[in-house]
């Protein structure tokens, strides 16, 4: 497959030899796709890689083929890891009260929020008082299940919503801004209780500040009380951040768990890049 389709950053630890790393982390996203290799005890980051795929898709099947090929030109596919954790974002999903009836229905109300007529599989996870729906590309489920057969697979959001409920830099946070190549997700709560998650796509960052400011006004939260954590890629220094700063007074960034000890120093990487890809073990399932 033409290299050219993909834009690949990678990270390396010098301290570590890979000769113990059993654990792998999976982030697939529709343009992203990007893996972290820790050792055996989950306490040091092995080796990061990111990777951009190019927008020329055309179906599922070319989608699918590119994930393939990365999993296997990366040797992700040949059986050496303990434990296996994988999240996949998408628009695909909805959340309903814990009250709803799902029962049958789940297929069909996927459908009807996402606009989409070709749900093929759905699952729910239960959150506090709400059901996080969602749906995975058909072909993508059973391949992943296929080549790792002792893999967690969730949606990204499930991970996002444990992240703001339950990492110790982002508990006492009200709001979650994560990004990730193009793509960012806003996720909320008050009083410990989740009330808003979505994921939209952008290109400058005013579409940033448009979503994030018009979801903290349908949502009533005030600009000057409340407190956003800022996790992904995304420099602390630069451009976007600065234009968040001055509309919300309390802006802070995710740090890694603390049982990576040093955090990415080795990796020469911020510690809240990568938030969901390397602390996605940490959430319940």
């Amino acid at each position: 497959m033409d290299n050219e389709l993909f834009k690949t950053e990678y990270y390396k630890s010098k301290k570590e030899n890979g000769k113990n790393s059993s654990n792998l982390s999976l982030f697939i996203g529709s343009q992203l796709f990007m893996f972290a290799i820790f050792n055996e005890t989950f306490t040091s980051v092995v080796e990061i890689c990111h990777i951009k795929m190019s927008e020329n898709v055309q179906n599922d099947n070319q989608f699918i083929e590119k994930i393939r090929y990365l999993i296997s030109n990366y040797r992700l596919d040949q059986g050496l890891f303990k434990n296996v954790n994988i999240c996949i974002l998408n628009t695909q999903f909805t959340l309903v009260p814990e009250a709803y009836d799902l029962k049958d229905n789940v297929k069909k109300l996927l459908d009807f929020t996402t606009g989409s007529e070709k749900t093929k599989n759905s699952f729910i996870h239960k959150t506090d008082q709400l059901n996080f729906c969602y749906t995975i590309t058909e072909e993508l489920l059973p391949y992943l299940e296929r080549t790792f057969k002792n893999a967690t697979i969730r949606h990204a959001g499930v991970i996002t919503i444990d992240l703001l409920m339950n990492n110790s830099s982002v508990k006492n946070a009200d709001l979650l801004l994560n990004f990730n190549n193009g793509i960012f997700e806003i996720a909320a709560k008050k009083q410990n209780k989740l009330i808003y998650y979505n994921v939209f796509h952008y290109e400058i960052n005013e579409d940033v500040l448009y979503y994030l400011l018009f979801m903290m006004e349908q949502c009533e939260f005030n600009p000057l009380t409340c407190k956003l954590v800022i996790a992904g890629q995304m420099d602390t220094e630069g451009e976007l951040v600065k234009a968040i700063k001055k509309y919300i007074k309390h802006v802070s960034f995710a740090v890694n768990d603390k049982t990576f000890g040093s955090g990415f120093a080795d990796l020469k990487l911020p510690d809240h890049y990568f938030f969901s890809l390397t602390n996605q073990h940490l959430c319940a399932s």
